[in-house]
């Protein structure tokens, strides 16, 4: 097995978060264990979050499904590079990404993320609101 590319390099599918059943992060250390092949202090490193937190999530994501995640190919990526900056939320992250990088619609964004249109629009606002 290739060692895993570092953070710069890396981009997650945004199909992997229409699994409905998980969090953003328990998908995200998901993806990265089980179809990217990274180790948790590697995640941990990628994500400028605690090894103990990516260990914990992956396991909670493991007893809410046993099975593998499939991760279909996407049009829209995210670079892991977004969830670096600990101001924003995974979610945050994910949202604020969308709207400015693509400049996808709140309604897009909640049918890409299988979330509610008006939360998008509340989690964008929260979002902008931080980065001020």
């Amino acid at each position: 097995m290739n060692p895993p590319a570092p953070a710069s390099n890396l981009s997650l599918p945004l199909t992997i978060f229409e699994n409905t059943n998980l969090s953003a992060l328990e998908l995200i250390c998901k993806y990265l264990k089980e179809v990217k092949g990274c180790r948790y202090n590697e995640i941990a490193g990628m994500l400028n979050r605690d090894q103990r937190t990516i260990w914990v999530s992956y396991n909670n994501s493991l007893k809410k499904t046993k099975a593998k995640l499939i991760a279909a190919e996407s049009v829209y990526l995210l670079p892991l590079t977004i969830f670096q900056d600990r101001k924003l939320s995974i979610l945050e992250s994910i949202v604020h990404y969308l709207k400015t990088s693509y400049n996808l619609s709140y309604a897009s964004i909640a049918r890409l993320t299988q979330r509610d249109e008006r939360n998008i629009g509340a989690i964008y606002h929260k979002a902008e609101r931080k980065l001020k």
